[in-house]
């Protein structure tokens, strides 16, 4: 199997910049921050390179998640490739469910007092 590396000087043009996309912006406030999630996808794989070589790829997708805590803020990107339609809710809700089961195999130690 091949892995193809994206340059970020690539990942920057193509950021969904002169191409039609499928958007959806989410706003949460809680635990002191306010965050704003943005989700973008595409068909339009014109970017990409060595494309044919992809099978089964139908989209692009961009998550931006921008967190304001106080004075301070933060912003992260993260890009997926994907063998659905560019549908921005349907890719939005793939994405948190991703997450969340990320979450959730994380250890956590059971209640009560500990064993001696």
């Amino acid at each position: 199997m091949r892995r193809w590396k994206i340059s970020s000087r690539q990942r920057k043009r193509a950021d969904f910049a002169g191409v039609s996309y499928d958007a959806v912006t989410e706003t949460d406030k809680g635990h002191g921050r306010v965050q704003r999630r943005r989700y973008c996808i595409t068909e339009n794989l014109e970017t990409l390179p060595h494309r044919p070589e992809w099978k089964g790829l139908r989209s692009i997708g961009m998550a931006v998640r921008g967190t304001w805590e106080g004075n301070r803020r933060s912003e992260e990107r993260r890009y997926f490739i994907a063998s659905i339609a560019a549908q921005a809710k349907p890719f939005a809700t793939a994405v948190r469910q991703h997450w969340g089961i990320e979450n959730q195999l994380h250890w956590r130690a059971p209640p009560g007092p500990e064993p001696l």
